[in-house]
């Protein structure tokens, strides 16, 4: 995540920064237990309908890897 006012550009979950394992950790330790939403916002992944659809499947299939 971008400091305030800085400029990110957004990836699929996997192609970025992100340490996921981290992240789903928090999420179990504070006892979460609601949605997990997948926008599509990479750049690499909006140039067709297909292109979006392919992206919500890889990032499906990453995150699979941090649900208990």
């Amino acid at each position: 995540m971008a400091y305030p006012l800085e400029y990110m550009t957004p990836k699929l979950p996997g192609l970025g920064d992100v340490d996921w394992g981290k992240y789903v950790s928090a999420l179990t330790d504070i006892g979460y237990k609601g949605y997990s939403v997948i926008e599509v916002e990479d750049k690499a992944f909006e140039g067709s309908a297909e292109d979006v659809k392919n992206s919500v499947i890889l990032s499906a299939k990453y995150l699979r890897n941090y649900v208990i």
